[in-house]
Parts: structure tokens; C-alpha cells; sequence
């Protein structure tokens, strides 16, 4: 139903009357066809946190999860992760209000020592770029044939250090 109210009046009063009768009927009242809302994002950890990894190897993933926890759909543009770190993710380039996508990170390094980075995602919500932390050691496989001497042979202890520790047994279990 249309209701037209005549205005009397000058010419810039019935403009501006007009531009807020449009206003105020087509935007208030029916949204003007925005989206309403906006995308936020929230992560399942606030870090993650590796534990000792022999340089050259690729640990275990640890998974992070992404949630959109606002009421607009979230546009990613860019996942990454800093060197000596991977990441593979479910996430696509839209993340729709209250869904999430889930990425697997593994710490990759390159040379010993301490190892920290950064898990960032770049999207459309407020406060992008959002960051993990991360963070691991790498060491050497002669760091660990220490831990041969408490072991009786199944694996590679002794000759090769230790890179698989649950492949060799405990004595106590022969």
C-alpha cells in the first residue's frame, strides 16, 4: 500500500522531506537490503604449542579451528603461517555467520633450537589480521639417543637415534 501526503512548501523543503520519507520507509522499516551485521572471528586456542621436533622432520598437526562468531558472512583472503611451520585448512574463501573451518598446523624446522611464528588469518572482520601464536623446539636426533640406554631394541635406538619412540619397547615389557 502507498500513502502520498502532499507538502507544501519551497522546493528544498519537499527534496528533503522526499530524501527522509525514503529514508525512513525504504531503510528503516525494510533494511534496505544490507546485510545487518558483521563477521567476527574467534579461534578454538589462543596459541599452540609443539614439542621437541628433530630438525628436518614434520611433527604431528595440531589442529585450530576458526569460527565466524558474528552475523555477516566472513570473506578470507589469506592463511599463512610463519617459516619452519605448514598448514592445510577446510576453510574456502567465505566463512558464513556461526560456521567454522578447521586447519591442521605442523611445525617443520630447519635448524635446532627454539622455534616461534605465527598462525594469521586476513579476512574482512574487524582487528585483521587475526594471529595464534606458535611455538616448539627443534633438536637434533643426537639430542635424544640419550634416551636409548632405558630402551631394549625394536627400533633404530643405538644406531640411528631415536626418531620414532613408540616403535622400540620398554625393558620391563619383554
Amino acid at each position: 500500500m502507498t500513502k502520498t501526503k502532499r507538502v507544501e512548501g519551497n522546493m528544498k523543503s519537499r527534496l528533503f522531506v522526499s530524501i527522509a520519507a525514503i529514508l525512513l520507509g525504504s531503510c528503516v522499516i525494510s533494511g534496505c537490503g544490507g546485510s545487518g551485521g558483521s563477521p567476527s572471528v574467534s579461534f578454538s586456542a589462543s596459541s599452540l604449542t609443539f614439542g621437541n621436533e628433530v630438525e628436518g622432520s614434520t611433527s604431528e598437526p595440531l589442529l585450530i579451528t576458526i569460527t565466524n562468531s558474528g552475523t555477516a558472512p566472513l570473506t578470507i583472503t589469506n592463511i599463512a603461517v610463519s617459516a619452519n611451520f605448514a598448514e592445510t585448512n577446510t576453510c574456502g574463501a567465505t566463512l558464513a555467520a556461526g560456521a567454522n573451518c578447521a586447519i591442521n598446523v605442523t611445525l617443520a624446522p630447519s635448524t635446532t633450537g627454539s622455534v616461534t611464528g605465527t598462525f594469521t588469518v586476513t579476512d574482512n572482520a574487524a582487528g585483521s589480521p587475526q594471529t595464534v601464536s606458535l611455538k616448539g623446539t627443534a633438536v637434533t636426533p643426537s639430542t635424544l639417543t640419550g634416551l636409548c640406554s632405558h630402551f631394549i631394541g625394536v627400533g633404530p635406538c643405538g644406531w640411528m637415534g631415536v626418531q620414532e619412540p613408540a616403535n622400540v619397547l620398554l625393558g620391563s615389557r619383554l
